[in-house]
């Protein structure tokens, strides 16, 4: 299972392949040429940081839309990428995994406790 970096197809330039806006990316997971489960939005301390790299998000797989079951974009036999182009990137400073992760462990679980 591969978690993927998602951009709707409405959010890409069709002139040059690149992604609009990329704080409107998402994580998902495709199953069969698919949207199979829809994540939150990407955080740009992670995703868009010049000084963050192990996350970064780089090339997107394009989707016809966030839904469940909304197709995946080909391109022949492989999935169809839109790229985040450079001038989106910033230097937002280290980021603290740690800290990270316990703030969203605290609010995955404040959420559980609302459902």
């Amino acid at each position: 299972m591969i978690i993927r970096h998602m951009v709707a197809r409405a959010n890409v330039d069709p002139e040059d392949g690149t992604v609009t806006d990329p704080s409107a990316i998402r994580h998902g997971l495709i199953v069969g040429r698919q949207v199979g489960t829809l994540a939150g939005l990407i955080d740009p301390l992670t995703h868009l940081n010049l000084d963050f790299r192990e996350h970064r998000a780089t090339a997107c797989v394009i989707v016809e839309g966030f839904a469940l079951k909304a197709p995946v974009l080909m391109a022949g036999d492989e999935f169809a990428f839109a790229v985040v182009h450079p001038a989106h990137y910033r230097h937002l400073g280290r980021v603290n995994l740690n800290a990270e992760r316990e703030a969203w462990h605290e609010q995955f679980a404040a959420h559980r406790k609302e459902c």
